[in-house]
């Protein structure tokens, strides 16, 4: 583990383009779902339920289903965490101010009061 955190520093140091502490959620990379049985779907599977199965954090990026979001001034409070966030969604663009909840390490409850927990991997 902190062979690991020590790549992953120097590789984050080292990155050209890497976001600041700032621009990165509070949650490790990987697919946050819903519901627990979408973690065992494929994400083709999951997103025939449902548009909103799952979250994809990657650092400062955050996808759901058919929008790309770019993450900014992540600031993080207690059990709050606020961020704006730019997103694309087939070709339109939006600009919001979020406020999640930190339930742990790996969930979240967003704006909606919906419950996103870490599958532990990106659900392909």
């Amino acid at each position: 583990m902190i062979f690991m955190r020590s790549t992953l520093c120097l590789l984050v140091a080292f990155a050209p383009f890497s976001a600041s502490a700032a621009d990165r959620l509070p949650f490790p990379d990987g697919s946050y779902a819903s519901n627990a049985k979408f973690c065992k779907m494929s994400r083709e599977q999951a997103y025939n339920v449902s548009e909103f199965a799952l979250y994809d954090i990657r650092g400062s990026e955050l996808s759901n289903y058919e929008t790309a979001c770019t993450v900014k001034g992540v600031s993080v409070k207690g059990d709050t965490v606020k961020f704006k966030q730019v997103c694309e969604t087939e070709g339109e663009s939006t600009v919001d101010k979020v406020a999640w909840k930190k339930l742990s390490v790996n969930s979240f409850s967003d704006e909606k009061g919906q419950v996103w927990t870490g599958c532990g991997r990106f659900v392909e």
